[in-house]
């Protein structure tokens, strides 16, 4: 099921589960999670969802990918999943 996501100036939003509904919507972003696959770091892009301070709430399972219904649509994804690239890196490793 493809979610209702729109932007708001800089800011994109997407529609939240019908238990979330109260408040409505969740910011997100693209961000790039660090985990372990074996010894090695592994890097990969999620969307991240922010609580209404603009703390991370969480963030999708599985890593983004890029799609859309136009090219113009997956143009837009990978500039925003390369603005993530430039933002502070999220560490998934509890020892580290």
């Amino acid at each position: 099921m493809k979610p209702n996501v729109w932007k708001e100036g800089e800011k994109y939003y997407v529609q939240r589960c019908a238990a979330c509904l109260k408040e409505k919507y969740a910011p997100w972003n693209y961000r790039v999670l660090k985990t372990k696959d074996g010894e090695d770091d592994w890097y990969q892009i999620h969307e991240v969802y922010y609580d209404k301070d603009g703390k991370v709430e969480g963030w999708t399972k599985n890593g983004a990918i890029v799609a859309g219904n136009t090219l113009d649509e997956v143009r837009d994804s990978l500039e925003r999943m390369l603005k993530a690239l430039d933002k502070e890196i999220l560490n998934q490793n509890k020892d580290e």
